[in-house]
Protein backbone atom coordinates (compact mmCIF):
# COMPACT_ATOMS: atom_id res chain seq x y z
CA UNK A 1 0.00 0.00 0.00
CA UNK A 2 1.40 3.42 -1.01
CA UNK A 3 0.93 6.61 0.99
CA UNK A 4 1.37 9.54 -1.36
CA UNK A 5 3.12 12.74 -0.44
CA UNK A 6 4.13 15.81 -2.42
CA UNK A 7 6.94 18.26 -3.02
CA UNK A 8 6.57 21.66 -1.36
CA UNK A 9 7.24 24.69 -3.59
CA UNK A 10 10.83 24.75 -2.27
CA UNK A 11 11.38 21.08 -3.26
CA UNK A 12 11.06 19.63 0.25
CA UNK A 13 9.12 16.34 0.46
CA UNK A 14 5.99 16.34 2.65
CA UNK A 15 3.26 13.87 3.52
CA UNK A 16 -0.11 14.58 5.12
CA UNK A 17 -0.87 12.37 8.12
CA UNK A 18 -3.90 12.13 10.38
CA UNK A 19 -2.52 12.41 13.93
CA UNK A 20 -4.80 10.72 16.48
CA UNK A 21 -4.29 11.42 20.19
CA UNK A 22 -6.49 10.91 23.27
CA UNK A 23 -7.50 14.61 22.96
CA UNK A 24 -8.00 15.20 19.25
CA UNK A 25 -7.32 14.12 15.72
CA UNK A 26 -6.04 16.42 13.04
CA UNK A 27 -4.47 16.24 9.59
CA UNK A 28 -0.89 17.51 9.82
CA UNK A 29 1.67 18.08 7.04
CA UNK A 30 4.98 16.39 7.94
CA UNK A 31 8.35 17.06 6.34
CA UNK A 32 10.02 13.78 5.35
CA UNK A 33 13.44 14.06 7.02
CA UNK A 34 15.90 11.16 6.67
CA UNK A 35 18.38 13.14 8.79
CA UNK A 36 16.18 13.12 11.87
CA UNK A 37 16.38 10.00 14.06
CA UNK A 38 12.89 10.66 15.50
CA UNK A 39 9.55 12.05 14.38
CA UNK A 40 8.61 15.38 15.92
CA UNK A 41 5.39 17.36 15.93
CA UNK A 42 5.98 21.10 15.81
CA UNK A 43 4.89 23.38 18.61
CA UNK A 44 2.36 25.08 16.29
CA UNK A 45 0.85 21.74 15.17
CA UNK A 46 0.78 20.62 18.81
CA UNK A 47 -1.61 23.50 19.55
CA UNK A 48 -3.92 22.27 16.76
CA UNK A 49 -4.26 19.04 18.78
CA UNK A 50 -5.41 21.02 21.88
CA UNK A 51 -2.22 20.41 23.90
CA UNK A 52 -0.36 22.87 26.08
CA UNK A 53 3.04 22.47 27.69
CA UNK A 54 1.39 21.62 31.02
CA UNK A 55 -0.37 18.62 29.41
CA UNK A 56 2.84 16.97 28.25
CA UNK A 57 5.29 14.55 29.80
CA UNK A 58 8.93 15.77 29.88
CA UNK A 59 11.32 13.79 27.69
CA UNK A 60 14.42 12.93 29.70
CA UNK A 61 17.04 13.10 26.92
CA UNK A 62 18.63 16.44 26.01
CA UNK A 63 17.98 17.52 22.42
CA UNK A 64 19.06 20.28 20.10
CA UNK A 65 16.33 22.18 18.33
CA UNK A 66 16.18 23.52 14.79
CA UNK A 67 19.38 25.31 13.83
CA UNK A 68 21.02 24.15 17.05
CA UNK A 69 18.70 26.29 19.16
CA UNK A 70 17.76 25.05 22.60
CA UNK A 71 14.32 23.68 23.22
CA UNK A 72 12.59 21.70 25.93
CA UNK A 73 11.63 18.21 24.69
CA UNK A 74 8.26 16.68 25.67
CA UNK A 75 6.22 13.70 24.52
CA UNK A 76 2.59 12.96 23.75
CA UNK A 77 1.73 9.37 24.67
CA UNK A 78 -0.70 6.94 23.00
CA UNK A 79 -0.50 8.38 19.51
CA UNK A 80 -1.53 6.86 16.19
CA UNK A 81 -0.55 8.12 12.77
CA UNK A 82 -3.02 7.34 10.00
CA UNK A 83 -1.68 7.41 6.45
CA UNK A 84 -4.26 7.58 3.65
CA UNK A 85 -3.51 5.20 0.81
CA UNK A 86 -5.43 3.44 -1.95
CA UNK A 87 -8.84 4.21 -0.44
CA UNK A 88 -7.89 2.99 3.04
CA UNK A 89 -6.28 4.38 6.18
CA UNK A 90 -3.15 2.62 7.40
CA UNK A 91 -2.96 3.24 11.13
CA UNK A 92 0.44 3.10 12.81
CA UNK A 93 0.38 3.07 16.62
CA UNK A 94 3.45 4.62 18.18
CA UNK A 95 4.49 4.71 21.82
CA UNK A 96 4.92 8.47 21.85
CA UNK A 97 5.45 11.48 19.63
CA UNK A 98 8.14 13.99 20.49
CA UNK A 99 7.62 17.75 20.50
CA UNK A 100 9.97 20.65 21.18
CA UNK A 101 8.94 23.75 23.11
CA UNK A 102 11.12 26.73 22.20
CA UNK A 103 11.36 29.19 25.06
CA UNK A 104 13.46 31.89 23.35
CA UNK A 105 11.77 32.05 19.94
CA UNK A 106 9.06 34.37 18.67
CA UNK A 107 5.83 33.05 17.17
CA UNK A 108 6.76 33.96 13.58
CA UNK A 109 9.86 31.77 13.77
CA UNK A 110 7.90 28.93 15.40
CA UNK A 111 5.45 29.00 12.47
CA UNK A 112 8.31 28.19 10.10
CA UNK A 113 9.27 24.96 11.89
CA UNK A 114 7.55 21.95 10.31
CA UNK A 115 6.50 18.69 11.91
CA UNK A 116 8.90 15.92 10.88
CA UNK A 117 8.60 12.25 9.96
CA UNK A 118 11.98 10.83 10.98
CA UNK A 119 13.86 7.56 10.66
CA UNK A 120 11.91 5.94 13.51
CA UNK A 121 9.04 5.64 11.01
CA UNK A 122 10.83 5.90 7.65
CA UNK A 123 13.05 2.85 8.22
CA UNK A 124 9.94 0.67 8.63
CA UNK A 125 8.73 1.64 5.14
CA UNK A 126 9.96 1.99 1.59
CA UNK A 127 10.54 5.65 0.74
CA UNK A 128 10.36 7.01 -2.81
CA UNK A 129 11.52 10.54 -3.64
CA UNK A 130 11.62 11.19 -7.38
CA UNK A 131 11.57 14.91 -8.17
CA UNK A 132 11.93 14.31 -11.92
CA UNK A 133 8.60 12.42 -12.00
CA UNK A 134 7.07 14.40 -9.11
CA UNK A 135 6.66 11.28 -6.97
CA UNK A 136 6.76 11.16 -3.18
CA UNK A 137 5.43 8.16 -1.28
CA UNK A 138 5.92 5.80 1.61
CA UNK A 139 5.06 2.17 1.03
CA UNK A 140 4.10 -0.31 3.72
CA UNK A 141 6.98 -2.75 4.15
Amino acid sequence: MKFRGYFHFDGSPFIDVLVITPRAKRKIAFLIDTGSPVSIISEIDLRKLSYKKEDLKPFENAMLGVGGGTAEPYIIENVSLAFPGEGKLYRLKIKHLLTMIYTQMDIQMKKQIPSIIGRDILLKHKLMLDKKHNEVYLEKG
